[in-house]
Order: C-alpha cells, then structure tokens, then sequence
C-alpha cells in the first residue's frame, strides 16, 4: 500500500502539490501514534486496555471499507518517454538508494523508538501514567505538523533537498540526547523537538526519492521503504533489549548514535547525487 500510494500521488497529484500530500500521507504515522497517547487516559486506565485495540480494530475496518473499489486515478504526470534505447529506468543509481534505504532504516528504526518507549520511559522518570501518554499524544502533534508544514514549504521551492532530511535528523539527535540528560524539563523538551524533527522528514525524504526518479517512482521509493519498514521492525526490539540489560540511558545513547550515522550517509548521498 505505500508503494501504490507513492505511485499514485506522483503520477495524480500536480507536481506543485506534491511535498503536501507527501507530508498528508506520512501525517498518519503520528496521528495513530496520537490515538494511541491519548488512549492511555481516555481508555486504557478506564475500561481496560483491551477496548483500545477493539477501537483500533474498528478503526482499520472503516479505513478498508473508504478505499474505492472501482475506477482508476486520473493520470496527470505520465512518465517521461524514454530515451531511445534506455529503457524507463532508475536514475538514482542503485548503490546509493541502497545507502539510503540503509540511512532511511536507521533513522526510523531510531526515532520509532521514542513513539514506542517513551510512555514506558516517562513513567520511569516519575511521571504519571495518564501524563505520559499525554506526553506521546502531543510530540505526535509535533511530528504530524512537521511533517505537514515541511511538505507545504518544500512545494514553495519545488526543490527536493535531501540536506534538508540530514538537518531534521540532526535536530531530532539532539532532542534525544535532551531528553535523556535533562531530567524532566529535558524530557518534555527534549521529546517534543525529537519528535518534531525527528518523526519530520519522512515526506521531505519521500518527496525527493520520487522527485529524482520520475520514470520509475514506485521501483525507487519500494527500494528506500524496504529499508524503512527493516529499521522500524528491528530498532525498537533493539532499544528495548538494551534498556531491560543495561538501562535506558544505554538505550537513548544507541539511538542517538544510530540517527547521527543515518544524518551522515544521508549527507554523504547528497554530495554523490544532486536531488
């Protein structure tokens, strides 16, 4: 479904709008990420857990229900003809969107972990339970009106700039870092400018994968997001092992050691490759 979706808005949504409805479409993450926060208190400490994933269900019931089943999307961007004797093809070269799936991976298996550890966290700090899940539902807030803003701005620009991605990153390393040596001011902060930055650049890296690759969008983007969905399964079992072994401190200091790499080799594909 991420793949068709990204085909999808590049081949049907104008190019001057694109950034936005990347960042619309990435919005979701952090709005289910704020059902869940808000959850805690309203459901979870109320009428039990359970209801919470019986809401969700019906949830996804809705969403399965809304897709339409008949019809085709009207084509405004078809691809760009080929040239004679190159096929349609990847115009990224292959080695460096593997670096960036590699990149994409690490980022998000890092910065998932602050949606998936840090009611847990928090309460460990000493915050109480309804107040964390609080916590989670306003950086969620953070992240989708990142996500959102960032697509509106980058269509002013019309310029897909992956040093804008390393950036965001980069600020999201720092709220973790904040958040883990500032005691409680640090950890609101802290995680409000993480997820802010942090969860911010999904349509931002999204956008200019597909910018770059107009013959071949959904080939591109499948690479990039293979990447993506191995770093969001694998980081937060990671983090989690090494909080219950060692601490949580331990934990926040490899995420913020894996956000730093994927900033790098973010960094490094843009000087290989102009976006």
């Amino acid at each position: 479904s991420q793949i068709a979706s990204n085909h999808t808005v590049a081949r049907c949504v104008d190019p001057s709008r694109q950034g936005l409805v990347f960042g619309l479409r990435h919005a979701a993450v952090p709005t289910a990420a704020i059902l869940a926060g808000l959850a805690v208190p309203t459901i979870a400490l109320t009428v039990g857990w359970r209801w919470g994933f019986r809401a969700a269900l019906l949830l996804v019931l809705v969403a399965a229900a809304s897709i339409p089943r008949h019809g085709e999307p009207h084509t405004i961007n078809p691809a760009p003809p080929a040239k004679a004797g190159h096929p349609q093809s990847l115009r990224t070269p292959f080695p460096l969107l593997i670096m960036l799936a590699v990149a994409v991976g690490l980022g998000t298996g890092g910065i998932d972990t602050i949606a998936s550890f840090i009611v847990s966290y928090s309460v460990a700090e000493g915050i109480s339970e309804s107040s964390a899940g609080i916590l989670l539902a306003v950086g969620s807030v953070c992240g989708l009106t990142a996500r959102v803003v960032g697509g509106w701005l980058i269509d002013r620009s019309q310029h897909a700039d992956l040093t804008a991605v390393a950036a965001m990153i980069g600020t999201g390393t720092g709220g973790v870092v904040l958040l883990n040596l500032g005691g409680l001011p640090g950890l609101y902060l802290g995680a409000a400018i993480a997820f802010a930055a942090g969860w911010g650049w999904a349509g931002l890296f999204t956008f200019a994968v597909v910018k770059d690759n107009p013959e071949a969008p959904a080939a591109a983007s499948g690479i990039t997001q293979t990447g993506k969905y191995l770093g969001a399964a694998i980081g937060p079992p990671i983090f989690g092992l090494i909080a219950d072994r060692v601490s949580f401190t331990a934990a926040w200091w490899f995420t913020t050691m894996v956000l730093a790499l994927a900033a790098a080799l973010i960094l490094y594909v843009r000087a290989q490759r102009t976006l």
